[in-house]
């Protein structure tokens, strides 16, 4: 026992190191078992844009693949004092334990990184611009159902923000465009009395920059997202990205009669 704490004690590195790599490897075991189910309850898909999801997620998972890889170097670099200095000692399964596990989840993290969707800028863009005019939209309906008729076209922007439960105007622009104080713009077909509009009617679309905008379908900005098309909001709650050949069979009148272009 005397010669064992001699020994230790003039060659503490490989006991330190032993359970340096013990220690990561519990680690990496932790942020997969904990960590990521965290990342699940706190980024839930159906209410965070897909990239952010994908960014949190990819972020745990790094940090167990950093830190097995760091207990598995560890686990060697004990492994290989053991050996060296020929030292016999309990403290030997302290490091093959390191050295196993941060083995086994070093290839399980690695594994999960690369099945993690990995973050597109284009596509956040979009996400964050559908969310927006859908956003818009819903505050319009509110709007309606309040005051029982769609705002004055004029200024349908300022009399809508209540309505929409933002502190700010930035869900009025598209991160795609960067100089306008509004990326969207209301359909100027809609009647002000009007009491239901037709499902697949167009409420509001992407345009030019500017605040309180109306206009109709030749008003429609289709190159912001690098394909050609836009995002769109229906009356019936609906947002999405019609393609530019599919905007001239979109609904712009309640009684589909000709349109105010």
């Amino acid at each position: 026992m005397e010669d064992k704490k001699i020994t230790e004690s003039k060659k503490p590195w490989p006991f330190l190191w032993s359970k340096i790599s013990l220690c990561l490897a519990i680690t990496s075991w932790l942020l997969i078992l904990v960590g990521i189910p965290i990342t699940l309850i706190f980024n839930l898909p159906e209410s965070t844009p897909g990239c952010y999801f994908a960014v949190s997620l990819s972020i745990t998972v790094l940090l167990s693949l950093l830190c097995a890889g760091c207990a598995f170097l560890s686990g060697i670099t004990s492994t290989l004092g053991f050996i060296l200095h020929k030292i016999e000692t309990s403290s030997k399964a302290t490091a093959f334990g390191g050295l196993g596990w941060s083995a086994f989840y070093f290839l399980l993290a690695f594994l999960l990184f690369f099945s993690v969707p990995k973050y597109n800028p284009e596509l956040a863009y979009e996400v964050i611009c559908k969310s927006n005019i859908k956003v818009i939209a819903l505050g319009l309906d509110r709007y309606h159902e309040n005051n029982t008729s769609w705002p004055d076209k004029v200024n349908w922007c300022d009399l809508i923000k209540p309505y929409t439960e933002e502190e700010d105007d930035r869900i009025f622009r598209c991160p795609k465009d960067k100089t306008g104080s509004c990326s969207y713009a209301m359909n100027k077909n809609i009647p002000a009395d009007a009491e239901k509009l037709p499902d697949d009617l167009v409420i509001l679309f992407e345009a030019a920059p500017g605040w309180n905008q109306t206009g109709g379908p030749d008003d429609i900005i289709t190159d912001r997202h690098g394909k050609p098309g836009a995002y769109i909001a229906f009356a019936d709650g609906r947002a999405e990205f019609v393609p530019v050949e599919d905007i001239p069979n979109l609904r712009w009148t309640i009684d589909n009669s000709s349109v105010e272009r």
